[in-house]
């Protein structure tokens, strides 16, 4: 049994590589597909804030398939975004707009599992000292 645990078996590199293949699309041409069927009529600022937050997750988590995404991929990239100092409201944002294509992957394709952006903690940021109102001045 020790012998086992220390020394691999030839094949086991080749269970641990079939674990991480997926037929399905990465996020990045889930992107693609989420801006040619949802993009019609939109502003621009729909395709730059889509291909930015997707860019995020590429650059923070890597291009993988869209069912390869784990919980722990989201925690680390909420802390990815977090670390490079973005507000909770940001990162609220970001993730909306994340789990949204996501969601419509797998929604439009029929796909069965859950989106492991979602549920996600974002926490509050620290109080801060609210906006007074303006005052308007009468002659």
């Amino acid at each position: 049994m020790l012998r086992i645990k220390h020394n691999q078996s030839p094949a086991s590199q080749l269970l641990v590589e079939a674990e991480h293949k997926s037929e399905l699309p990465l996020i990045s041409e889930v992107l693609e597909r989420y801006l040619e069927t949802k993009g019609h009529g939109k502003a621009e600022l729909f395709f730059v804030h889509a291909k930015r937050n997707i860019g995020y997750v590429v650059s923070s988590v890597g291009n993988k398939s869209i069912d390869l995404y784990s919980k722990m991929d989201a925690v680390e990239f909420r802390n990815w975004l977090i670390n490079r100092g973005l507000q909770s409201s940001s990162i609220q944002r970001v993730f909306s707009s994340v789990k949204a294509i996501v969601n419509f992957a797998i929604n439009e394709f029929g796909y069965g599992f859950s989106n492991s952006f979602t549920g996600v903690y974002i926490a509050p940021d620290e109080e801060k000292e609210k906006r007074r109102p303006l005052r308007v001045w009468r002659d």
